[in-house]
């Protein structure tokens, strides 16, 4: 046996016996650090599967990163996080896993909430859009358990066609040409008290008000002649009503009134501009002096 083999031999039992006093003796403590060129940390061991760093106190406290019991080779890739510093994302969920329950975890542009049966493959995904700009989401503060509003339109957003989108105190639509920039909006009266406006169980077309509501005080209802006859109808025409245009549509309500049973009012029109006629009419048998004023609400439409 030549010197060279000797000395190998010599040199590998001498190892294997410092090897095999560090395994048996407590944790060794590297004071100058260890430095691995190439190769692997490998941890074992119901106890002992773990990498724990003291922090900068020498206390009985320690940061341990502990690794599971898994049935394959799985690497773990720290994430390249520019020319920062960065941090990992942490869950207070011991057991967040992909696919586990209740879990969440990053996914190619987005994230994925496994929810309560999480081992099912199911989850609800939130992907962003691809921005041209930095941007800000807020999930406002309700005051309360709350749920954010959906919609079935994956494209949904300001401009873009057939999206719906809130603006300050209203929600806009923006029909079938949404990136045109115009919308109709729907924007509510600041109330004095709770509201509720009811839609009622049918298909139709709403009804527009066009302007404020005019309002007639103390309309003088005599005709020209003073009196109407029996089962005529007649009408006091230029009644004063400002705002109102010859082709505004009408609907009305007679407020107050000391008309006699006998009269009715069937029609106000408007006669030209901010003036319209009013039209009586005499539901009985015999002449009838109006000699009466009323109150009216006018409302235009479309």
């Amino acid at each position: 046996m030549n010197r060279r083999f000797r000395w190998l031999v010599g040199f590998t039992v001498g190892m294997v016996g410092i090897i095999a006093l560090l395994y048996a003796q407590e944790p060794q403590r590297f004071e100058r650090g260890l430095e691995i060129i190439r190769g692997n940390i490998l941890m074992g061991g119901t106890a002992g599967n773990r990498l724990c760093y003291e922090g900068a106190t020498a206390d009985a406290f320690e940061l341990c990163l502990a690794a599971p019991d898994v049935t394959a080779d799985v690497i773990l890739t720290l994430p390249l996080s520019g020319a920062a510093d960065g941090a990992f994302v942490m869950s207070t969920l011991s057991t967040n896993s992909v696919n586990v329950a209740n879990s969440i975890w990053g996914i190619s542009n987005a994230l994925a909430f496994g929810g309560a049966t999480g081992a099912d493959g199911f989850e609800i995904q939130l992907t962003p859009a691809d921005v041209g700009a930095d941007r800000v989401v807020t999930i406002p503060d309700m005051a309360a358990a709350s749920a954010l509003m959906a919609s079935l339109l994956t494209t949904n957003a300001p401009d873009v066609a057939n999206s719906i989108w809130g603006t300050s105190n209203g929600l806009a639509f923006g029909g079938a040409t949404g990136a045109d920039g115009f919308e109709t909006r729907i924007v509510p009266t600041d109330p004095s008290a709770d509201r509720t406006v009811t839609l009622q169980n049918a298909s139709g077309t709403a009804m527009l008000q066009t302007q404020a509501v005019v309002t007639l005080t103390n309309v003088d209802l005599d005709t020209t002649d003073n009196s109407v006859a029996a089962s005529v109808c007649e009408t006091q025409a230029a009644v004063t009503a400002a705002g109102i245009a010859t082709t505004d549509n009408l609907i009305w309500t007679m407020t107050t009134s000391d008309l006699g049973l006998g009269f009715s009012v069937t029609a106000i029109i408007p006669s030209a501009a901010g003036q319209v006629s009013i039209r009586i009419c005499n539901e009985t048998a015999g002449a009838l002096d109006p000699g009466a004023v009323a109150d009216f609400r006018i409302v235009s439409v479309l």
